[in-house]
């Protein structure tokens, strides 16, 4: 065990490199139509948030609580802009024919992949946002509350491939997670390595202002695919270029219908 997690560490950087360079040419080539994709997605969320402040302020006076439900109220939305844009993406990467109406398609599967959402912002808030809703705390419950920021971050990269199974394979929530952790299964160290760098870009993006959120946002989204074409060793997978030689992928046990 020791020996793998040393092998996925040393192997994470040189992936790392691979798969930041493909998606950052990816989007340079569609860049124009990238950039058009992710300013419609963004702006609906804006004007939706913006429009849900004033509901929230008028419920809440406490700015947690405010936080919180500004939060649950747009999940609807989210969820639904979130699933278009992942439809489009999943083409573009993969050189197929893209839409910008595939964008404003978030009612297919729209259900399962709301449900998801929930599931993921229900964790985030009680195992890390309430890490940092507490004061000076005992040593003890600062031991928990660590445990459970890195339990968050676990979970986060395990079932982070629920969404394409729902989209591509048609899954309920239910069936959806439980393939998403068969499939990062002996992937873990991977995974949450490139968990964090797509956190990282998103918040280097957040720095640079609007242009550069949406740019990163296209080069996270781009290795999330990318990583997920070459798990599963698909036709759409750039394994040979962007993995070769690196044999951080076990034979896995697909438990495919």
């Amino acid at each position: 065990m020791l020996r793998k997690l040393f092998h996925d560490l040393v192997a994470a950087p040189v992936l790392l490199k691979n798969f930041i360079g493909e998606s950052v040419e990816i989007t340079r080539i569609q860049l124009p139509v990238i950039l058009r994709a992710n300013f419609y997605f963004s702006i609906v969320l804006i004007i939706v948030h913006f429009g849900m402040m004033f509901l929230v302020f008028k419920i809440a006076y406490e700015r947690s609580y405010q936080n919180l439900l500004l939060g649950f109220f747009t999940l609807p939305v989210t969820s639904y802009m979130l699933n278009g844009l992942l439809r489009f993406y999943l083409a573009m990467v993969r050189e197929q024919q893209t839409s910008y109406s595939m964008i404003f398609q978030g009612y297919k599967n729209y259900l399962a992949i709301f449900l998801f959402a929930l599931c993921y912002y229900v964790l985030y808030n009680v195992l890390f946002k309430l890490a940092f809703e507490f004061g000076e705390q005992t040593f003890l419950f600062q031991v928990r509350i660590g445990m459970g920021v890195i339990l968050f971050f676990w979970l986060l990269a395990r079932m982070a491939f629920t969404p394409i199974f729902i989209i591509e394979e048609n899954l309920n929530i239910k069936e959806a997670i439980k393939r998403s952790f068969m499939f990062t299964s002996g992937k873990s160290t991977i995974t949450i390595f490139f968990t964090f760098t797509g956190i990282f870009l998103l918040g280097a993006g957040v720095l640079i202002i609007f242009i550069g959120v949406l740019y990163s946002m296209a080069i996270a989204i781009c290795m999330y695919v990318l990583l997920y074409d070459v798990y599963a060793e698909n036709k759409f997978s750039r394994k040979k270029r962007i993995a070769k030689n690196l044999d951080f992928i076990p034979e896995q046990k697909r438990g495919r219908k």
